[in-house]
């Protein structure tokens, strides 16, 4: 579970504006039984768009406080909006993150980067059979061939 950090116990703004986010407590309980939690900034910054200060700031604050809760030193990073660049990458891994995860799963068999992990992602409107759907081995591949059908 990636965290964004100055909403922790408030609600989703970056999208309906309407979830409900883990708390405090919910993250210490969840994180005693199991789960692991990882860093996804401070304020959902998208990283392909910020300066090198803001995204330096955002990393450490955010970091900080998921070390604090989780008493893990091998935080992962997650970009927000799935958005990057070079300059994002390096600061993730400057910052002393273990691996950070991207998000487009299309690429999942090229590459070895652990800076740019590819990822599913699910969203609070993910039915059951989309969740299932997206862990299948052959969803990457399926992917790729919805995006070159649809021309993106």
């Amino acid at each position: 579970v990636f965290l964004i950090t100055d909403f922790i116990g408030k609600t989703n703004a970056w999208d309906s504006g309407k979830v409900r986010l883990l708390n405090e407590g919910q993250i210490r309980e969840m994180h005693r039984n199991g789960i692991v939690f990882g860093s996804h900034t401070v304020s959902h910054l998208d990283m392909s768009k910020a300066s090198a200060e803001q995204m330096k700031d955002e990393l450490m604050r955010s970091k900080q406080v998921v070390d604090g809760l989780t008493s893990r030193v091998d935080t992962v990073f997650c970009y927000p909006y799935t958005r990057l660049n070079a300059q994002a990458k390096l600061l993730v891994k400057e910052s002393g993150y273990f691996c950070a995860v991207s998000g487009d799963p299309l690429n999942l068999l090229d590459k070895n980067d652990i800076f740019e992990i590819p990822r599913v992602q699910v969203f609070p409107s993910t039915s059951l059979f989309g969740f299932w759907k997206k862990i299948q081995p052959w969803y990457p591949a399926w992917m790729r061939m919805v995006k070159e059908f649809k021309g993106k």
